[in-house]
């Protein structure tokens, strides 16, 4: 891996269409999507440009990509993250008890996800089997924030602190969690 050039840009998508299906829901939505990774460097350009490369040519026009190697839940709190996907348990702990994103956990393996969702969920981290299902509750939290605005695909740009904490409702519901703590009513 280290001595192959360009390494990162060689890779599969796990579920493919994922990238292109968080691009057009950034672009529905408005998201602002920062892709984070721990990629270790490899001979050729740098781990940022290669994951940049890699979701350009899965279908992300222009991703924002974040080499790091410290904490994901420091940087998840500073920047004012809202959610934070993720398939590493120590990642979305991470960013649960660090910040008040709403930590997303995608758990591939059939065989424990039942285990690992029991004590996930008990850590406030939502769990999902697939980025396409966290994508889909996500879009769902969106969704029943503008049903009190039909035929509006954007939120209004006025209050965006209320947009925020319908957002977090919404998220709450979507993944099944009672009243919890955070930043925008979270």
């Amino acid at each position: 891996m280290r001595n192959t050039r360009d390494f990162w840009e060689t890779l599969a998508e796990h579920e493919p269409g994922a990238i292109r299906r968080i691009q057009d829901l950034a672009y529905r939505w408005r998201w602002e999507v920062l892709f984070v990774t721990q990629r270790p460097p490899t001979v050729g350009r740098t781990a940022q440009v290669q994951s940049q490369r890699w979701l350009h040519k899965h279908g992300f026009d222009l991703p924002a990509v974040y080499t790091t190697r410290g904490s994901r839940g420091r940087m998840a709190e500073a920047l004012a993250l809202d959610v934070h996907l993720d398939d590493r348990l120590e990642n979305a702990l991470d960013v649960a008890s660090e910040s008040e994103a709403c930590s997303i956990l995608v758990w591939r393996d059939e065989s424990t996800f039942a285990e690992i969702a029991a004590r996930a969920r008990r850590l406030n981290i939502a769990i999902v089997r697939t980025v396409a299902e966290a994508l889909e509750q996500l879009e769902a939290a969106e969704l029943s924030v503008h049903q009190a605005s039909p035929g509006t695909a954007v939120p209004p740009e006025d209050d965006v602190a209320a947009e925020a904490a319908a957002l977090f409702a919404g998220l709450r519901r979507a993944f099944g969690f009672g009243k919890g703590k955070g930043r925008h009513g979270r």
